[in-house]
């Protein structure tokens, strides 16, 4: 190991404890997996000797830093790990660091606070936000109890690695596994300019990083050693940053019994002093980051390689051979699978990389000859007229999911690859098919259970999307919006997060991610369908343009077409049913008022259809729309249904079809509305021969220049015509199309703002003059 003397402030160390000894040859694989346990068992105990030092501030420092080099081996080795061991290893060591965040930050931030220049006032409220804090938080005796509790929850994890690890490793799996954090820490220093939890997340990187050299260097003072130098000397000024992004951080969490005018005017000092040590740190962090990933994993290979190879072996110094040269290795090579690691032999050395999605990959067609590098606000090249070319992932591939696949297909100025993913693999191979049949155009697939967080994390991390188009179910919403922070991912969906067991969905838990997302520098749209979406938009327009004051809503949706079945939904027959049979709801003069299900109703007049009973139900977008349209006095939805339709619905209703929990059928768990969805048609196979049109708009009343007013701005599709475009019914239509152009927005810049946003929250006339031309004009009716 190492033995030079660490400058760093945080002290990142060698991974000490590690059965290694000075020369090891990596290449030998039994020599290799002792030094990958024996690291990881010495971390571990080293997390252990820590809770014994007297002085607590250290030991809780020392401890989380030993729970850091734990995962970083963990990282390092993960293709050689079981995907669940993994996770269990990665979930048990984040939590074990948790669980002493609070008591580290009161160690760091004071000291911190200190070295900033604050005047008097400012001090004086950062010295009551801590002592504020002090008080509140755990004493010393909880903190050694703390610190006691999260050590020995992870002691047993030296022998879950020890069992887990694959019998056979050599050493490109870890010169893989330090390229992939190379990799991610690169990505984060690009965004760290634009977020602070980027810049946050890029010095973790680059601590793991160092970690990870530190073992492959084995001992040995030679060239791998001198790549982890670089980054131990790059150390000290990211953990100056770091600490006074912690500390702000803290100010901020802590600060509600401050004055808000001063907590405000503190976070602003504190704010230009972060924009300029990031500036710094940044133009310095990118020295030491600014080979691409894939030279940079061939200069680490080449490294290791000639450190631990026999002296009478050793080549020669070659200056013209040097990674750093300019040589045809500069165009990025194409994607390529990786052998696994009991199977990569040395003589593949010269051609393996890990990065084959790298960092410096390009992308396809004209982007692939320009140099343009993939990325969410990335500069498009000036070859494509200044398009955005940008890569997009959709999740979810029901009737919606082939829409917006056919859609995003042929947004060819747009979108240079799209990528179709699904638990069921077969689905999004028979979209393919017919996107290829009639778009004339490629896209790629890939299954993925959107409910496992992480294994849509490592899919991100594969394809590295500009955006996660969510078209799966609402219950898997809150998993893809954690995917997508993990990932560094912008998130949008077309419907708003909904509980497995309860029959309830509202924003509330979506809203929460507020400040997860904004401060990681990502967007999630919600609600990009048509209803909500469009309809949304909607409102956001007759408030921009056509209105002073809106004081009624009434938000109308009808089906006027025939698909010729008994009873069927057009749209997934599970959250279809337990959407119209809830209790009715509306918003009135400042609160909600409820109806029993489907029991008020009214006869309106549709553009293209004509007059339909409708029914007031809640929809989503109207606690969004109460809570965003000033002026407001009432907002309602209605919904058209056909009498066969209830009356169907009724009988299944009375005899238990439409519960949502379970019951017991021949000793088998049976949740009966999950049934009922086997036994329906599949929504999207009700498209070939269906006729007839869908109406939906808003009717929208209040002043305009002193006088009353009264529009209906709507849209009219025909199930037909959508048929013959994307092989599917108005209903998935009118919901995929919006969802393209929310895309559409986000990864062109017309829509741009970290955190979590409602459709009328954004600027409509962008995204209304988009969705046109894509295939839902609208219309402004007065009334």
């Amino acid at each position: 190991m190492s033995t030079e003397t660490e400058k760093e402030h945080d002290k990142l160390g060698p991974l000490t404890t590690a059965p290694v000894a000075p020369g090891l040859p990596l290449g030998e694989d039994d020599h290799l997996r002792a030094a990958v346990v024996g690291a990881f068992r010495g971390a571990l105990a080293a997390a252990r000797d820590a809770t014994a030092r007297p002085d607590l501030d250290e030991a809780v420092h020392e401890a989380r830093k030993a729970l850091r080099r734990c995962r970083a081996v963990v990282r390092m080795v993960a293709d050689a790990l079981p995907r669940d061991d993994r996770r269990e290893l990665s979930r048990a060591l984040m939590a074990a660091r948790r669980t002493l965040s609070a008591a580290r930050d009161l160690a760091v931030v004071p000291g911190t606070l200190a070295d900033l220049p604050l005047d008097d006032a400012h001090r004086a409220t950062a010295d009551a936000i801590v002592a504020s804090a002090r008080a509140a938080g755990p004493t010393p005796d909880d903190t050694r109890a703390q610190l006691a509790d999260a050590v020995a929850q992870v002691a047993p994890l030296g022998d879950v690695m020890a069992a887990a690890l694959a019998t056979t490793l050599d050493d490109d799996l870890l010169v893989d596994g330090a390229a992939a954090t190379y990799r991610r820490a690169r990505r984060r220093l690009r965004k760290g300019g634009r977020s602070r939890s980027s810049f946050h997340d890029f010095r973790k990187r680059s601590k793991e990083l160092t970690y990870q050299l530190d073992l492959l260097a084995a001992g040995v003072d030679g060239r791998t050693a001198a790549l982890r130098r670089d980054l131990v000397d790059l150390g000290d000024e990211l953990g100056l940053v770091v600490d006074v992004i912690m500390a702000r951080r803290f100010l901020a969490g802590h600060g509600a019994d401050v004055d808000p005018d001063a907590l405000d005017a503190l976070l602003d000092a504190v704010d230009e002093v972060l924009a300029s040590r990031i500036k710094t740190a940044r133009r310095r962090a990118r020295d030491v980051f600014a080979r691409t990933t894939r030279r940079y994993a061939r200069k680490v290979g080449k490294a290791v390689r000639r450190d631990h190879a026999p002296a009478e072996a050793a080549p020669a110094p070659d200056p013209a051979a040097d990674e750093d040269a300019a040589d045809a290795d500069d165009a990025p090579a194409p994607a390529t699978a990786r052998a696994t690691a009991a199977t990569r032999g040395r003589a593949r050395r010269p051609s393996r990389r890990r990065s084959a999605r790298a960092d410096d990959q390009l992308c396809y067609g004209a982007r692939r000859a320009h140099g343009a590098h993939r990325g969410f606000r990335s500069p498009a090249p000036s070859c494509l007229g200044g398009s955005h070319m940008a890569k997009l992932l959709i999740i979810g591939a029901g009737g919606v999911g082939g829409v917006v696949a056919h859609k995003a297909a042929m947004a060819h100025d747009v979108f240079d690859e799209v990528v179709l993913a699904s638990r069921t693999l077969s689905r999004c191979e028979h979209i393919q098919g017919q996107i290829k049949e009639l778009q004339g155009r490629d896209i790629r697939v890939a299954q993925v259970d959107a409910d496992d967080v992480a294994q849509t994390v490592k899919l991100l991390e594969a394809e590295r999307p500009d955006l996660l188009l969510n078209v799966a179910l609402p219950y898997q919403d809150l998993p893809l919006m954690d995917a997508c922070l993990e990932a560094g991912v912008p998130y949008l969906d077309t419907a708003n997060y909904e509980p497995p067991d309860v029959a309830k969905f509202e924003y509330s838990w979506q809203w929460a991610y507020q400040d997860r997302f904004r401060e990681r520098g990502l967007m999630a749209l919600l609600g990009s369908g048509f209803d909500p979406g469009v309809t949304n938009v909607y409102c956001a327009y007759a408030q921009k343009h056509l209105f002073d004051t809106i004081e009624y809503v009434d938000i109308v949706d009808c089906n006027g077409g025939s698909h010729g079945k008994a009873f069927a939904t057009n749209f997934n027959p599970e959250i279809n049913i337990r959407e119209i049979t809830a209790r009715g709801r509306y918003w009135e003069e400042g609160s909600w008022k409820e109806t029993d299900p489907l029991s008020v109703s009214m006869m309106f007049d549709y553009p293209g259809v004509g007059e339909r009973r409708s029914f007031l139900l809640y929809h989503e977008e109207l606690e969004s729309l109460a809570k965003n349209i000033k002026g407001l006095k009432r907002i309602r939805f209605w919904m058209t249904f056909g009498e066969a339709y209830l009356q169907h619905l009724r009988v299944l209703e009375n005899v238990g079809m439409t519960r949502i929990d379970e019951v017991d059928y021949g000793g088998h768990k049976v949740v009966p509305i999950k049934f009922l969805k086997a036994l329906l048609p599949d929504p999207a196979s009700l498209a070939e021969g269906y006729t007839g049109l869908t109406s939906i708009g808003c009717l929208i009343e209040g002043i305009k220049d002193g006088k009353r007013r009264k529009v209906l701005i709507y849209n009219t599709c025909d199930h037909a015509a959508c048929y013959r475009e994307v092989r599917a019914q108005a209903v998935s239509y009118t919901t995929g199309v919006p969802a393209v152009t929310g895309a559409v927005m986000m990864v062109t810049g017309k829509w741009k703002q970290p955190g979590v946003w409602n459709m009328e929250q954004l600027d409509p006339d962008p995204f209304l003059e988009d969705v046109a031309a894509r295939g839902l004009p609208w219309h402004v009716e007065e009334r």
